[in-house]
C-alpha cells in the first residue's frame, strides 16, 4: 500500500469533487476519508501514490447502504492526480469477497484495482467499475483558491449516476423505475 495520501491532496480531491458535482461537502465524525453532502450522500476519498491495493474502514464501508454513496479514488500519474469515481454501495455489496484485517481495534477491507481503458475495475467485486471524472494539475485546487460552485441540474445529477453504475446497477435502477410506474399506473 505505499506512502500514505496526502491530506493536502485529498483537499485537493475533495474541492474537485465539490466543483464537479455542485455539492459541499463536510467530514463525518472524525473520519478523514468519509464526508457527506446537504443531501445525506457519502462520498469516500481514497487515493494513493503507487500500485493497485487500497484498503477502507469496515465502519466507513457498512455504513454506505444509499443508492447514490460514492467511492472516489485519486491515482498519481506524474504530478498529476487522476481522479475516478464508483459506486461505494456495489462495494459493500461485495465486501464479502473482499479480504479484510485488523489494525488495532479496527478492521479494515482490501481490494485490487486495475485500469481497462479509461475504467478502474476493482478485481474482486465484479461488475463494479469507477468512472474517469477527471485530472488534478499540480497546482489545480489548492486550498487558498478553491473553485466557485457549478451546481449540476437534478437531471445531470441523474444521468451521471445512471452512467456511472455498473450494468447490473442499472438494470436494478430501472427494474425499480418499471415497478414505481407499474403501480402508479395500478
Amino acid at each position: 500500500m505505499g506512502q500514505q495520501f496526502k491530506e493536502s491532496d485529498r483537499d485537493r480531491v475533495i474541492a474537485f469533487v465539490e466543483k464537479e458535482r455542485g455539492v459541499k461537502l463536510r467530514r463525518r465524525g472524525r473520519a478523514r476519508k468519509v464526508l457527506v453532502d446537504k443531501e445525506g450522500y457519502l462520498y469516500t476519498v481514497i487515493g494513493t501514490y503507487s500500485g493497485n491495493f487500497h484498503g477502507i474502514e469496515a465502519e466507513d464501508l457498512e455504513s454506505a447502504s444509499g443508492e447514490n454513496d460514492a467511492l472516489i479514488m485519486a491515482f498519481a500519474d506524474g504530478e498529476n492526480l487522476e481522479v475516478y469515481e464508483g459506486s461505494l454501495r456495489l462495494l459493500r455489496k461485495g465486501r464479502h469477497a473482499l479480504s479484510s484485517e485488523v489494525k488495532g481495534q479496527r478492521k479494515q477491507y482490501k481490494f485490487h484495482t486495475e485500469k481497462r481503458g479509461g475504467r478502474m475495475s476493482v478485481k474482486e467485486v465484479p461488475g463494479l467499475m469507477l468512472t474517469h471524472i477527471g485530472r488534478i494539475g499540480p497546482s489545480d485546487y489548492l486550498r487558498a483558491d478553491r473553485p466557485a460552485k457549478m451546481p449540476l441540474s437534478p437531471q445531470e445529477r441523474i444521468t451521471r449516476r445512471f452512467e456511472q453504475r455498473s450494468g447490473e446497477g442499472q438494470n436494478e435502477i430501472i427494474e425499480m423505475l418499471q415497478r414505481k410506474l407499474r403501480a402508479r399506473q395500478g
